[in-house]
């Protein structure tokens, strides 16, 4: 329905299920949600085929395939890091204390660029992590997460190009046509 030949028709990247919203978005929650139970199907035209919304199995796929529907382009940076090892990169940082940003070697940014959405890449957000499955390990970072930020050698939680900043408006100065929101 979204892609044809590698060619896609959609209004933001995929996002990962990891939703967050204000008040603003109840109406496309309870839009979605409705179709869905109502076991609804998307019209099909000349260009898209007809789409059984109850053929929509994953929470994901649903919410990405109403934001495409309904042309959304709000999107998250990826604030939640795919593992709780990810962490370590916060945590071995080598960086100059009295610099914003805080930056190591600049590089790549951590998330890979595409064409259409993040052509500049996309931050990684150092503010929860996915797939915290041993609270054993969990612990264990949120222990040295502790005694750097008590000894103030933590860098910000935002990471960009090599580069850490301390909150969304640095990022933003530093690099305004990244495109997603933190």
């Amino acid at each position: 329905r979204y892609c044809k030949h590698g060619i896609c028709n959609v209004s933001t990247r995929w996002g990962h299920a990891h939703p967050t919203w204000t008040f603003w978005a109840l109406p496309f929650l309870g839009t979605w949600i409705r179709r869905h139970l109502r076991d609804e199907t998307l019209p099909a035209s000349a260009k898209v085929p007809a789409l059984r919304v109850t053929d929509i199995d994953v929470d994901e796929d649903l919410l990405n395939i109403g934001t495409w529907e309904e042309r959304g382009h709000k999107q998250w940076c990826k604030f939640d890091v795919m593992d709780p090892s990810e962490f370590h990169k916060l945590l071995s940082a080598k960086i100059d204390r009295d610099s914003e940003p805080r930056c190591r070697v600049r590089g790549p940014p951590p998330i890979v660029a595409d064409n259409v959405f993040h052509p500049e890449g996309a931050a990684l957000v150092f503010y929860t992590a996915h797939h915290a499955v041993q609270p054993e390990v969990s612990a264990g970072i949120i222990d040295e997460l502790q005694k750097k930020q008590k000894k103030k050698e933590l860098p910000g939680p935002i990471f960009y190009r090599g580069c850490f900043y301390k909150d969304g408006n640095s990022f933003k100065k530093a690099h305004p046509g990244v495109r997603c929101l933190i």
